[in-house]
């Protein structure tokens, strides 16, 4: 068994470790619950978008030839008072009134809640509060993790007392310890310690295993 020190290098790599383990469970927890992937959902914010460029020139949309008009491939729309959305791109071909700023590929559109069907609103908000509470827990797990490995003599130590920890550590590092270590959860039987680092145990190991098994 080879002793693996607590090093920069190591915190880096297990920082980035946690990243994609987030961004596995991202994509299966998160990321279904977002509406514009939907087709219906994302012609309505289209809609909405072209809506809102025409709005001044609405009276001249069906006279204007269509020669005069500019194309453009793609609106990012961006919502004013729902700025955690975050932008939203739709690609689809509008046609705009001549004088629309557009850019090479797209044109900027800011919506607001109110422009867009009712029925997006729990959608959205759903979404979002999925989206806020997943980058805050694993922000937290983030914090955690390096938190206990800095409070370990060295990753042996730390995997001693936390064998689940296993779920983020690369396995260039595991395989310097060269030491299969038994994954009974119990850890450091020292309240003392458990309490000073005030690390969620369950939620780490439960985040781990979800991102573990969406590859």
């Amino acid at each position: 068994m080879s002793l693996v020190r607590i090093s920069e290098a190591l915190t880096t790599a297990v920082t980035k470790q946690v990243d994609v383990v987030g961004k596995k469970a991202y994509e299966l927890l998160v990321s279904p619950l977002d509406p514009t992937k939907d087709e219906e959902t994302r012609n309505a914010i289209h809609a909405a978008g072209v809506t809102k460029l025409w709005a001044k020139y609405a009276h001249l949309r069906d006279s204007t030839p269509v020669e005069w008009l500019k194309t453009s491939p793609r609106l990012d729309i961006k919502i004013s008072d729902a700025t955690d959305v975050g932008e939203i791109q739709i690609e689809k071909e509008s046609k705009l009134p001549p004088n629309i700023p557009t850019g090479y590929s797209y044109t900027d559109v800011t919506l607001k809640l109110a422009n867009l069907p009712p029925e997006l609103m729990p959608k959205l908000a759903a979404f979002n509060t999925a989206r806020v509470e997943h980058n805050a827990k694993f922000t937290q797990i983030k914090e955690e993790v390096i938190g206990f490995l800095k409070h370990s003599r060295s990753l042996n130590d730390a995997l001693k007392r936390f064998p689940d920890l296993a779920l983020y550590i690369p396995k260039e590092f595991l395989n310097r310890i060269q030491h299969k270590v038994e994954r009974n959860g119990s850890g450091n039987n020292d309240a003392s310690e458990r309490k000073e680092l005030n690390i969620d145990r369950n939620m780490i190991v439960a985040a781990g295993v979800l991102g573990a098994l969406h590859k």
